[in-house]
C-alpha cells in the first residue's frame, strides 16, 4: 500500500493530480474516477510488481488511450524507466489478442 499523503516522504507524487482531474461518472454525481494518464502516474509512483501489470492490463483494456498524454502525466515519476517497456508489452499483446 502506498500513502500519498505522507508528509515524511517529500517526493513528487501523482496524487493531487489524480484527484483534481478525476472525472464525474455521469452528470450530477459526486462520483469520480481517475483518467488513465494519472492511474498510470499512481501505478508508477507505486511500482510494485502487480502495479507495472495493472499498468499493461489497463492499456491492454484502454488500447486507444492518448499515449503521448500518458507519457507526460507519468513520464516524472517512472523512477525505473519501465514506462515505454510496458506500452510495448501492452501494444503487443493487443496485437496478438492476448
Amino acid at each position: 500500500m502506498v500513502n500519498f499523503s505522507n508528509p515524511y516522504r517529500p517526493s513528487l507524487n501523482p496524487a493531487a493530480d489524480a484527484i483534481r482531474n478525476a472525472v464525474p461518472l455521469d452528470e450530477g454525481s459526486n462520483l469520480r474516477y481517475v483518467r488513465v494518464p494519472d492511474l498510470v502516474a499512481l501505478k508508477l509512483y507505486a511500482s510494485g510488481r502487480t502495479d507495472l501489470a495493472d499498468i499493461v492490463e489497463l492499456l491492454v483494456r484502454n488500447p486507444d488511450a492518448d499515449l503521448d498524454e500518458i507519457r507526460g502525466v507519468a513520464l516524472p515519476y517512472d523512477r525505473d524507466n519501465s514506462l515505454e517497456g510496458l506500452i510495448a508489452e501492452a501494444r503487443q499483446r493487443v496485437a496478438t489478442g492476448r
